[in-house]
């Protein structure tokens, strides 16, 4: 039972289906993996609470952030692999380590691939960080990043197709 609770500025966009994805460093139990049902809430475990939206997970991959650059997962990595990537990566690793054998939540080979400027920000932009201009979504996201995680940061970028509500 998947439960992620949104900050007040992604609210809206949670509200209104315009977020269909949320970015998330991946939990030691109750991680989401496709077909969870997502429970999505503003305050979660506070007197404010209030549930958003109740969605089922269309997929999960895995996700590495650094500096300047994005890497997407094929699927969504093992657990020992994602501590694996949290303990041993530094920036300087990243071309050697997309490259290595890694297995996913179910044991099949997965890779990494560095994500282009415009995915990025189309990442950024579809996450909510929606600046006038889309071209500048990934800079924002980085920024708000570099305030609120450590970098490099490895983790789950988890989606759903936003239901008619």
């Amino acid at each position: 039972m998947p439960a992620y609770s949104f900050q007040e500025r992604f609210v809206p966009w949670v509200l209104d289906g315009s977020k269909a994805q949320t970015i998330r460093k991946r939990r030691v139990k109750g991680f989401a993996k496709k077909d969870d049902t997502l429970y999505l809430y503003y305050g979660l475990r506070t007197k404010y609470t209030k549930k958003l939206r109740e969605e089922k997970c269309s997929n999960a991959v895995s996700v590495i952030i650094t500096n300047e650059k994005v890497y997407l997962c094929s699927s969504l990595l093992a657990s020992n692999e994602i501590e694996w990537y949290t303990r041993r990566c530094s920036k300087d690793e990243y071309q050697f380590l997309i490259w290595c054998n890694h297995s996913d939540y179910n044991g099949n080979p997965c890779y990494f691939r560095r994500i282009s400027s415009t995915e990025a920000n189309d990442i950024a932009w579809e996450d909510g960080f929606r600046p006038e201009s889309k071209k500048d979504a990934f800079d924002l996201m980085l920024r708000f990043w570099k305030q609120t995680h450590k970098l490099p940061f490895v983790g789950d970028i988890i989606y759903w197709n936003p239901s008619i509500k």
